[in-house]
């Protein structure tokens, strides 16, 4: 790195490009020396230095672009950089200003040739209990690892744990973060791009909802066959911080996804499961207090009712989740039925649980609308299989493994919908 530009004082970094550009904004336009980096949390990040002369204050809490050069001569674009702080700094005699921006995404470009591959980087994901391989390096070294193999949409899509997962791993939970934990690799090229990152936006979503975090990718190589990067493109990551409560079992997770991707592309706009399962994920969250994760998992209820309820004229709660559970085969005894309807009316209400001496613990009451939901969207995908019943959990064994099967299809009446 060279001595006029900027440097960053974190050790975790899944990417980094220094070089020189401009700085174009609404408030003008200013030549700088830039360091963009992404951390393994996701965050990308910048810092840009300017001369003396161009002391922009103006431009702190608000956003402008960049469009540079790499000191290796890779093209650089970066869109929605916001200015977080712009502070004047000593430098050999004179003055420079010091930018530090966050980046909502960047492109890099070198010298695309020939075929690639696409490879994502996903955050969150644990693949333990999945096959295991071996990868050779040239110098004779070799590591192991795990891996999972889908085919989906015609492409074939291989996900690898990164090397020194473990530590990050122990350290994302630990700490309730996030972490870049796991490549996904497309075989398809850069006039494919458009169409991999739709299937991994969605191959996300089912990640997301068979481990109970977010799962999302936060940056997309195109590799050659040489192993270069000819292509970078980075986004800031929008995501959840890790959680536990799993609702497949990671080995089943290639049979999950094999199962439910044909039936997520058939019901993904009628049920609007991009919403549904991304609200599901954001109230397993722990770092949240309780009644506001338990209050968002009736707002998912609410949504997915309204959802089955459009244009068949119901409205009342307890009878639109009933017909809604018949009509995707998931049972739902009477007394699962009002305990959801009374403790939705409470949490609605009032903010706040029912009554324990009435009704089950507070924590019992929150697990059971995990386990609700869960099931919910488990059918919507019209999911069989094994799953984490988290019912009851809080006794302190944990979750109950058990075989997720879905009802016999209620009868029709002829002039009668479901």
């Amino acid at each position: 790195m060279k001595a006029d530009t900027p440097s960053w004082p974190y050790g975790r970094v899944l990417a980094r490009y220094e070089g020189y550009g401009r700085l174009v904004s609404a408030s003008g336009q200013a030549a700088c020396a830039f360091d963009l980096i992404q951390l393994t949390t996701g965050r990308l990040v910048m810092a840009c230095r300017l001369q003396a002369d161009r002391l922009i204050y103006g431009w702190v809490g608000k956003s402008t672009d960049l469009r540079g050069e790499t000191e290796t001569g890779e093209e650089v674009s970066v869109r929605g950089a916001f200015v977080r702080s712009a502070q004047p700094m000593p430098d050999d005699g004179g003055w420079v200003t010091n930018l530090k921006l966050t980046c909502r995404r960047a492109t890099v470009v070198g010298r695309p040739e020939g075929p690639t591959d696409l490879r994502y980087g996903l955050t969150n994901l644990q693949l333990d209990g999945n096959d295991g391989y071996r990868e050779d390096f040239p110098d004779g070294r070799f590591r192991l690892g795990q891996q999972s193999r889908f085919g989906l949409e015609g492409f074939e899509v291989t996900i690898r744990s990164l090397p020194g997962v473990e530590e990050l791993l122990e350290e994302v939970e630990e700490l309730r973060g996030i972490g870049v934990t796991a490549e996904a690799t497309v075989v398809a090229g850069l006039g494919q791009r458009d169409s991999a990152d739709d299937l991994m936006d969605k191959l996300c979503l089912l990640l997301s909802l068979s481990l109970g975090r977010g799962v999302v990718w936060v940056y997309r190589k195109a590799v050659n066959v040489d192993q270069h990067v000819v292509e970078a493109f980075h986004l800031n990551a929008k995501t959840k911080p890790w959680s536990n409560h799993q609702l497949v079992p990671t080995e089943r997770i290639e049979a999950f996804v094999a199962a439910t991707y044909p039936t997520l592309l058939a019901e993904y706009e009628r049920w609007g499961l991009r919403d549904a399962i991304r609200a599901y994920i954001d109230a397993l969250v722990e770092s949240d207090y309780l009644e506001f994760r338990a209050l968002k998992l009736v707002v998912v209820v609410e949504y997915l009712r309204k959802r089955y309820c459009e244009g068949r004229g119901e409205t009342w709660f307890r009878k639109g989740v009933a017909r809604m559970c018949s009509a995707l085969c998931v049972p739902m005894s009477e007394e699962d039925l009002d305990l959801l309807k009374k403790a939705r009316n409470k949490l609605v209400h009032e903010a706040t649980f029912l009554k324990e001496e009435a009704s089950p613990s507070v924590h019992e009451q929150y697990l059971f609308l995990v386990a609700v939901v869960g099931r919910a969207l488990l059918g919507t995908l019209g999911y069989e299989g094994d799953w984490y019943d988290w019912r009851g959990a809080s006794n302190g064994n944990g979750p109950r493994r058990a075989a997720f099967r879905l009802a016999p299809k209620p009868e029709v009446r002829r002039g009668q919908g479901t």
